[in-house]
């Protein structure tokens, strides 16, 4: 049961802290046409240490929360993902709402919602549902 709910935790601040690194780097990144380089807007900080934790930190969260999940047998601790979406949407939001940030919002929505039903699917279908009995 533990085990459960650490991937389940691990799941959601994957796809939350992931949302938020990626979501800064995206309002960070606006540039005057025609520049070269491009400074940030008066009076905002550059966090990309910040953002690269983040990222990185979710990339191996994710990785642990699915490896929890698959040691278990179980898809129910990958609801996390949707719900860490949920929460990750809701920062990304609230940094900007330009057209990249909805870009993130949509393709971190539709992807962290499509990992459980898959899972379930393939579980239902008997490819993770634990050790096979013998045939006799």
């Amino acid at each position: 049961m533990v085990i459960k709910w650490g991937a389940f935790v691990l799941l959601v601040l994957s796809a939350a802290g992931t949302a938020w690194g990626i979501a800064d780097w995206i309002d960070v990144a606006d540039c005057a046409a025609g520049r070269r380089r491009c400074d940030t807007e008066p009076g905002k900080q550059e966090h990309n240490g910040r953002n690269m934790l983040l990222v990185l930190g979710g990339s191996l969260a994710l990785c642990l929360g699915v490896v929890l999940a698959d040691r278990v047998r179980d898809w129910r601790p990958t609801l996390g993902l949707p719900a860490g979406a949920l929460i990750g949407t809701a920062v990304a939001l609230s940094i900007s709402r330009e057209a990249g940030i909805w870009i993130l919002v949509g393709v971190l929505l539709a992807v962290c919602a499509a990992v459980p039903i898959g899972l379930h699917r393939w579980t239902a279908a008997g490819h993770g549902a634990g050790p096979s009995s013998p045939a006799g």
